[in-house]
């Protein structure tokens, strides 16, 4: 009574308007716009928490949504998960999961989960880029996937780069995660001292085109305090 009572609560108190439907196995939410339904559903997650601390556990990080697919495809956790004490529910968008149920139903899926949880970090590795240009850095000239290509070879990894999701992934055993981890990082690093190294050169090429119309109109002692002025102004 008291968790329908604080139900008809969130109704009343939403601002644009909610309905809240609760049925024999599922809890549904309705209103005026997304925004609404996805505080409501915080809420109703936070409620259940509270009213059910030791049936009903909920992660907002359970992982990327590569990895929650791979929580859905495994046959052993959708085994687990259709025994009738419980329920579980994924959400790949998200990367949350929520598990309801007894000790019995809830612990060998928490385990199952850690497991692939292991696993996956030992076998998948992954990293967001900058921006469209650091992508196609890694990829080769032109895009071509001349350079990820050899870095695979290299590695025996399998390196996927994203640019359209701005991610470089690295997918394999172990030990081959980690050189291909290592290549990516030292080409990050490349990319990051031509970078470094271009504008120290525009910065300089600047500075030198400044100097050379406004150096020659003052005596030689200001000269050297004018350069190092025009370098600064030259690099902001």
């Amino acid at each position: 009574q008291d968790f329908a009572g604080d139900l008809r609560s969130l109704e009343a108190e939403a601002e644009p308007p909610m309905k809240v439907t609760m049925g024999h196995t599922v809890l549904w939410l309705s209103g005026a716009n997304a925004e609404a339904v996805a505080a409501g559903k915080e809420t109703l997650r936070q409620m259940l928490q509270w009213y059910w601390p030791t049936s009903f556990s909920y992660n907002r990080d359970l992982g990327t949504a590569d990895f929650v697919d791979i929580l859905r495809q495994d046959p052993m956790l959708r085994w687990l998960a259709r025994r009738p004490q419980g329920a579980m529910c994924l959400d790949g968008r998200e990367g949350s999961g929520w598990l309801c149920g007894d000790a019995g139903y809830r612990n060998p899926i928490e385990e199952r989960v850690e497991a692939l949880q292991k696993k996956w970090a030992s076998e998948h590795w992954e990293m967001d880029l900058d921006n469209y240009g650091v992508a196609m850095w890694l990829l080769g000239p032109s895009g071509t996937g001349q350079w990820v290509q050899r870095m695979q070879t290299d590695s025996g990894a399998t390196i996927r780069v994203e640019p359209n999701t701005l991610k470089v992934k690295v997918e394999g055993r172990p030990a081959n995660v980690e050189d291909g981890k290592k290549l990516v990082l030292e080409a990050l690093e490349k990319l990051e001292a031509k970078r470094k190294a271009e504008e120290d050169i525009s910065v300089k090429d600047v500075a030198t085109k400044r100097a050379k119309s406004v150096l020659s109109e003052h005596p030689p002692h200001m000269q050297a305090i004018l350069e190092s002025l025009r370098l600064l102004e030259a690099r902001e």
